[in-house]
């Protein structure tokens, strides 16, 4: 009797909790809170949370003032069923709302998904300022390895996200595939940041009038590898970028169906303890490991695979060529000026992967995407008018930085100067380089193309006479995934 009136009390008092929010519209629909059996909310035993219930009377407790307990989810746990229909329109019924772990309140405590999924959250948080799962994220808090699927967010104030709301502590190995609409500072993972994100993704709807960011409205500390799915939402990572952001972008549906974004959230790696895996073709993006789902890069290939055995293999190397594949593999600036040489000798059709980040000059440009003072090394461009390239260059994830080009009077400038009929070049980041040409056809990734250029990106300076482009000066050939 006495578990009885407990637990009658404490479902009344979480939804007079949520009836004083300021602004937030409150469901009908309730869920009694209900303390978990296990664990007591310290580092070492933290509370161990595996139905709705535990996990509403956690927000709860969080705030109203322990805010520093800790917790880590036993179980996938759904709030309310079937939010969106097929179309991800949000259905019409009588859903729970959400309270948001600390709302008005920071959360410094560590909440661990442990690879679990957080679904079916309904949150209309009206004038609220911070809404996500967690409202707000202080100094030293954690929230890792979750994801938040079939949720809704709404917020008409300040910081609006799917994970978080404000977050000045940690955000890692997180998704979301949710709505989040907002007004400013509204992201997919979370609307703003003064702390750390790393390792997230968000492949839901994101809309909001101010600050909007596929990943995060604005940054004002560091987000590092996260991504967005910018076929559904069109816009920028960032919103407003005030910090630093590294291997932050945006990745078609396809992309992320692909494993190519499962690959770049695990660190361009299929060995060790992983967090990311996906059942190609099964999974559209990227979920967590559990064994079975591995993602592996097709070597000499844009594609990927669970197939262990047609991944990357030990190179057996003669002559910079690998005996097993055929490859030329390039790990260092000597090797991938060799590489160039060969081709512009003649050897057009030469295949090559990358197998590390180079790194050709440091520092070419400055913070303001200017040329600096300095005695560069020279860049000679892959493949030229006689000798256009026609081989496959697979830069698997990597970048290649620092490379700098006055190509003068020559026709074709960048790290590729022709690509031919038949010839490839893919999965290559341009970062940190200057490419300058006085006649035609400059681009970062190619000057002139004749082929195909796929999933390539440049971060780079370019000048140039006539057909310039931040990624191909003049194409004839096929452009696809490409920034």
């Amino acid at each position: 009797m006495k578990k009885r009136v407990l637990s009658l009390l404490l479902a009344l008092s979480l939804i007079f909790s949520l009836a004083t929010v300021t602004g937030v519209t409150v469901s009908a629909a309730t869920i009694d809170s209900v303390a978990p059996t296990t664990g007591d909310g310290t580092a070492n035993n933290p509370y161990q949370i595996g139905t709705a219930g535990e996990l509403y009377w956690f927000a709860q407790t969080v705030n109203s003032g322990e805010t520093a307990i800790n917790a880590v989810l036993t179980a996938d746990i759904t709030v309310n069923e079937g939010v969106f229909d097929a179309d991800g329109n949000l259905n019409s019924g009588d859903f729970a709302a959400w309270p948001m772990i600390g709302y008005k309140t920071y959360y410094i405590g560590t909440f661990d998904g442990a690879g679990h999924t957080l679904s079916g959250v309904y949150l209309d948080g009206g004038d609220t300022m911070g809404v996500g799962v967690f409202g707000e994220v202080g100094i030293g808090g954690k929230v890792c390895n979750l994801g938040v699927t079939d949720s809704y967010f709404k917020g008409n104030s300040y910081w609006t996200g799917a994970v978080c709301g404000e977050n000045y502590g940690t955000i890692e190995n997180c998704y979301a595939d949710a709505t989040v609409f907002g007004n400013y500072s509204v992201g997919g993972v979370c609307g703003q940041s003064a702390g750390t994100i790393t390792n997230c993704y968000s492949v839901g709807k994101v809309s909001g009038d101010s600050d909007v960011g596929g990943v995060c409205g604005c940054n004002y500390d560091k987000i590092t590898n996260c991504y967005y799915d910018s076929t559904v939402y069109s816009g920028d990572a960032i919103g407003t970028n005030e910090g630093t952001a590294v291997d932050v972008s945006g990745k078609s549906t396809a992309q992320f169906a692909s494993g190519e974004v499962c690959y770049l959230l695990n660190g361009k790696t299929s060995e060790g303890e992983l967090v990311w895996g996906q059942k190609i073709g099964t999974d559209d993006h990227p979920v967590f490991n559990n064994g079975s789902n591995t993602v592996y890069v097709k070597t000499g290939g844009a594609s990927y695979t669970n197939d262990g055995n047609k991944s990357e293999h030990k190179h057996n190397l003669v002559d910079g060529k690998c005996t097993v594949c055929g490859l030329y593999v390039i790990s260092t600036a000597e090797q991938l000026y060799s590489f160039a040489a060969a081709v512009n000798g003649g050897k057009t059709a030469i295949s090559a992967v990358l197998t590390a980040d180079i790194t050709v000059n440091e520092g070419v440009l400055d913070a303001d995407g200017n040329l600096n003072s300095g005695n560069f090394e020279a860049w000679t461009a892959i493949g030229n008018l006689d000798n256009q390239y026609i081989g496959t260059f697979d830069g698997a994830g990597h970048t290649l930085s620092g490379v700098y080009l006055d190509g003068g009077d020559t026709m074709g400038v960048g790290v590729f100067g022709e690509v031919g009929i038949g010839g490839k070049v893919c999965n290559l980041g341009v970062t940190d380089s200057y490419f300058k040409g006085n006649s035609y056809w400059t681009g970062a990734v190619c000057g002139e193309n004749y082929g195909t250029i796929e999933n390539c990106y440049a971060d780079a300076t370019v000048f140039g006479n006539y057909s310039v482009g931040g990624v191909c000066g003049q194409s004839a050939g096929t452009i696809t995934n490409c920034y």
